[in-house]
């Protein structure tokens, strides 16, 4: 294996290595709303006896949190825009995002694989400077 090729497999790896910390996010994202359910509407909802059920169990990630800190301190536009649809509201196919932004399929790729390595790289000063 020649250096070239040797540093396109790393390169790879760190890429899918970010993607996942990306994933585990998003899924962290979402069980946000487990820590605080919305309040009922009105008084007569509050009295009533609703069916309870075991509330499920959040993950609780001080990394996820500070790559969250990162993320909302990213500058706001259509890398950003991509990124949270993709991750976060699981927008599939990829071509329907693309079509509504106006860029290819490729691009759309490319734009949220630079923003997501962007974001990682801001995490990570972010930890450096705690």
């Amino acid at each position: 294996m020649d250096v070239v090729t040797e540093g396109k497999a790393i390169a790879q790896s760190e890429d899918k290595r970010i993607h996942e910390f990306c994933l585990k996010w998003a899924s962290w994202h979402r069980s946000r709303r487990l820590f605080a359910p919305p309040v009922p509407q009105n008084l007569l909802v509050r009295l009533q006896n609703l069916p309870g059920g075991e509330v499920p169990d959040a993950e609780l990630s001080a990394s996820a949190s500070y790559f969250n800190l990162a993320l909302l301190g990213m500058p706001e536009g259509r890398p950003k825009l991509a990124f949270y649809c993709y991750y976060l509201h699981r927008v599939r196919p990829l071509k329907l995002l693309a079509d509504e932004l106006e860029v290819t399929e490729q691009g759309m790729h490319k734009m949220i694989k630079t923003f997501r390595t962007n974001a990682h790289r801001a995490y990570h000063r972010m930890l450096a400077g705690a």
